[in-house]
């Protein structure tokens, strides 16, 4: 379960729910997470390492600061730890900070915001030197209200990750999105998400033969056993993701995710994964 998806959906949806009498304050989020991703290894069918379960906590402080009656920022930083349960190489750590500006041209509930959204992100890996990086990412977002009920956002972004060693994860990407939602309530989300990421993509076999296409950088990737390989390639990935949020009473709330992934290397080699989600956040204001 990627933090960096978890931390933008966590902004995304204070920024363009809260309005802005309740856009200025400080805030602590604690998260548990668990999911079952069912290829970690990014290979093709057949060429995979299995399926694992991946659980783990993460801790947030949120700032947010009403500029004026049409804009506002937020910042947060915090770090999580992952566990795998099958690969625990995997195990890893993470530091982050983001930044995101907001801007509504016209003040209405219905009318349309502007976002920019810069983060950064440190993660040390448990026994996994080539994974182990430091990233940033800059992301542009409109997005509106159009009842009550149903809001949509759009964006565009780009993100870097500088490699530590061997820089098959060095990777550059880009990516196009679009996520909707309608709630079910006052407090109940339905949410859905498509987007399409270009880039550098790592993909991992069994064998040399296995890859084909034009691989820019490989190095042995002992996680998933003896004689395993990571290959970074130029590719294109397809991804659309659908959850539900709602709350339990003062509990905090529950958040549970499907999403779906295929990527196609440039030259032939493709993969796909599926990843389930299930976590638990609880806010101090």
């Amino acid at each position: 379960m990627p933090l960096q998806r978890h931390l933008t959906a966590s902004c995304a949806i204070m920024l363009l729910l809260c309005g802005p009498a309740k856009a200025e304050g400080v805030g602590f989020e604690f998260e548990l997470f668990g999911g079952h991703d069912s290829n970690p290894s990014r290979a093709q069918t057949g060429s995979g390492a299995g399926a694992e379960n991946i659980e783990g906590a993460r801790m947030t402080l949120l700032r947010s600061v009403l500029l004026d009656e049409r804009s506002g920022v937020i910042l947060t930083g915090g770090g999580a730890m992952e566990r795998h349960s099958a690969y625990p190489g995997l195990n890893n750590f993470a530091l982050d900070v983001h930044l995101g500006y907001r801007i509504q041209p016209s003040v209405g509930y219905t009318m349309p915001w502007y976002g920019l959204s810069i983060d950064l992100e440190r993660r040390k890996y448990a026994d996994s030197v080539i994974r182990d990086r430091t990233s940033a990412a800059l992301e542009l977002s409109a997005g509106k209200h159009f009842t009550d009920r149903i809001y949509s956002t759009i964006g565009i972004g780009v993100r870097r990750n500088v490699a530590d060693h061997a820089y098959v994860f060095d990777m550059t990407q880009s990516r196009h999105f679009i996520n909707a939602g309608y709630k079910l309530s006052p407090q109940d989300t339905l949410y859905a998400s498509l987007s399409r990421t270009r880039g550098d993509q790592v993909f991992g076999a069994g064998e040399t033969y296995a890859v084909r296409g034009a691989v820019k950088v490989s190095d042995d990737d002992p996680v998933f056993g003896e004689s395993y390989y990571a290959y970074r390639m130029e590719a294109v990935s397809n991804i659309v993701e659908t959850g539900v949020n709602f709350p339990v009473g003062r509990l905090g709330s529950w958040d549970i995710s499907a999403k779906r992934s295929r990527t196609h290397a440039y030259g032939g080699q493709a993969y796909d994964y599926a990843l389930m989600s299930i976590s638990w956040r609880y806010r101090f204001y």
